[in-house]
């Protein structure tokens, strides 16, 4: 289900923030914990070959705090179309959380059963983000999932994912950042990845920020199950959205950008995003997230 190093990362990433993590809180904590139920999740995608994914989500939260801190179950199912094809699948899993929502940092610690078109797989999105200085922040991340095309859900190909990120303030409003990686797939193919950014605060009373951001990768051969140009690159200007709402947590991010695929003309990319998490409401809460994409073959989440 997983290769030795993936396990490797997955277990030094766990360790020191496990061993924080509120679900083994010492007797004695005082946090005043309560109940929630997570009705429902769900994530909805499209890119420009007609691919389309579905994500609904369910979860309970037997130690609850906030949205972004607690520790439960969840149970999520899965549909991908593309024209005439279309499948689902389903997971269950356990996570717990811990962010602080002023400053981003915590962890977030999942892992799932997912099974699909009779394959399974263990998955994770898991990270742990903290601060070194006033100034810089880093986090280490890892990530295991299903290859998101029909071909590679049909043959249960799918991907290890492990990195670390690194953002940096230089003035009152301008951050930089860098991300850098590498994904594992199973059909014995890897793809080093290197990720930029600057974030300039352009209107802080209202939560929004322009952003430059600039991705890349190289991949070691071609794989008939996903995009694998040899290099690809693409620079996009973004304004991205944070603000909290009569206690709704709000969130987007819309931008426009260039993309080269090895050595061709570039073409123009679009990125679309909005999220939105509600208040805990009689111990429920809602979160919903839906994106559109128009870029070149199937984009992964790193």
């Amino acid at each position: 289900m997983t290769c030795p190093r993936f396990a490797a990362a997955l277990l030094l990433l766990l360790l020191p923030a496990m061993a924080a993590a509120d679900i083994f809180a010492p007797a004695g904590d005082e946090t005043q914990w309560d109940k929630a139920l997570l009705v429902p999740g769900f994530f909805i995608s499209s890119d420009n070959e007609n691919f389309r994914s579905e994500k609904f989500r369910l979860g309970y939260m037997p130690r609850y705090e906030h949205p972004d801190r607690y520790a439960g179950f969840s149970l999520q199912t899965n549909y991908y179309k593309q024209d005439d094809w279309s499948t689902r699948g389903e997971q269950i899993g356990v996570v717990t959380k811990a962010i602080n929502p002023r400053t981003g940092l915590g962890y977030n610690l999942n892992l799932n059963l997912s099974r699909i078109n009779g394959h399974e797989l263990l998955t994770t999105e898991s990270s742990w983000g903290f601060r070194i200085n006033d100034k810089t922040t880093a986090e280490f991340f890892v990530g295991s999932e299903w290859v998101e095309t029909q071909a590679a859900l049909e043959d249960g190909v799918h991907y290890q994912l492990i990195g670390a990120a690194i953002d940096y303030q230089l003035t009152e409003r301008l951050s930089v950042g860098a991300v850098a990686g590498g994904m594992f797939f199973s059909d014995n193919n890897d793809r080093p990845f290197l990720r930029l950014r600057a974030v300039y605060e352009l209107l802080p009373e209202h939560g929004i920020t322009l952003q430059l951001r600039h991705r890349q990768h190289e991949t070691r051969k071609d794989s008939p199950y996903y995009f694998s140009p040899e290099r690809y690159e693409e620079t996009m200007l973004a304004l991205g959205m944070r603000k909290r709402v009569n206690g709704w947590v709000l969130t987007g991010l819309a931008g426009l950008g260039e993309q080269r695929v090895d050595r061709a003309n570039g073409t123009r990319t679009e990125l679309l995003e909005f999220s939105a998490t509600s208040p805990i409401m009689n111990k429920v809460f809602f979160r919903f997230r839906a994106g559109y994409t128009n870029s070149a073959g199937q984009s992964f989440d790193y």
